[in-house]
């Protein structure tokens, strides 16, 4: 069941279409967008009175214990305070078909095939109204979604940190869960459950993909001890052709960039002062190439190699 916090403004409009054609998307609150399971909550904050060129886009990691908290779950609202950078945080409408899972990659289910045409129609929306351009960002299973949306609105930039690369790769009991919730499918097998994303028509491998696939500008940000180097970032980047840039920790093909740092253990998330500064340098209009000469001077990394 969801639950909306009572200091939110509430908006609701019955289908996209009428959201689309709607004057009042950039006040602070929640859009609810359709009915029922193909529903979609967004959270829109500080769009009138920031004057960043960018917004934000953010799309949330895997929620952990829900025994005391309901959906729609957000992510993003403090550094968008922090950055003073427009926030666009869009919870995964298939977390609130079901209290037992915690992560869908924002990848659809049954009821709503097509979420990510949706989020990418919204997103132009906020775009066209604003004159903002997009900053995609997630960790982890909102890292696989933000650099899904990369590929729809190639004109944009996209940050990811630990990101999953192909959903059939990670923690199977959660990938055979969102099967079942999604899909109403009973997958015991990572192969049953590729099998079952291929045939809904989902994008759900990002690592059978090129780099011309993805957005223009690209950075990727992974930890360095996280599990998720062998199992999501070196079969994403195979056949790619990378060369090293600033240190021994960074490398880059055609302008999306890769930051193997180290932080914290395992798939800890980037500390919230590495993230800000990182925000802070593109919203003032910093390039890739000048952010990780820039964020590599600060926070030094151990040598990586592929």
């Amino acid at each position: 069941m969801k639950s909306y916090n009572s200091g939110w403004f509430l908006q609701r409009y019955g289908s996209l279409e009428e959201f689309l054609l709607s004057e009042d998307v950039t006040r602070t609150g929640v859009k609810i967008i359709g009915h029922e399971s193909e529903e979609i909550d967004v959270l829109a904050q500080g769009f009138l009175s920031s004057t960043c060129p960018y917004f934000l886009v953010c799309f949330s990691a895997a929620v952990g214990s829900r025994a005391c908290s309901n959906p729609p779950y957000f992510s993003g609202m403090g550094v968008s305070n922090s950055t003073n950078i427009p926030l666009l945080s869009f919870a995964d409408p298939t977390i609130s078909l079901d209290g037992s899972i915690g992560l869908g990659w924002y990848a659809g289910s049954s009821s709503n095939l097509s979420l990510m045409e949706k989020m990418e129609n919204i997103i132009n929306l906020y775009s066209q109204k604003t004159g903002l351009a997009p900053i995609f960002f997630g960790g982890s299973g909102g890292g696989f979604a933000a650099l899904s949306m990369s590929h729809r609105i190639k004109k944009s930039k996209t940050i990811v940190v630990n990101p999953q690369t192909s959903i059939s790769n990670y923690v199977f009991g959660q990938v055979k869960d969102y099967c079942r919730v999604a899909f109403n499918a009973d997958c015991n097998e990572k192969s049953q459950a590729y099998r079952l994303f291929n045939e809904k028509g989902i994008v759900h491998d990002l690592n059978i993909l090129n780099r011309e696939w993805f957005g223009e500008e690209v950075l990727y940000f992974q930890n360095q001890i996280d599990s998720h180097v062998d199992q999501h970032l070196i079969p994403f980047v195979e056949g790619w052709d990378l060369r090293k840039v600033v240190g021994d920790s960074n490398f880059e093909a055609d302008g999306f960039f890769f930051h193997i740092g180290l932080w914290g253990g395992s798939h800890a998330p980037l500390p919230k002062d590495a993230l800000i500064f990182i925000l802070d340098l593109v919203s003032k209009g910093s390039s890739f190439s000048d952010l990780v000469n820039k964020f590599s001077d600060k926070y030094k990394s151990p040598s990586f190699c592929f």
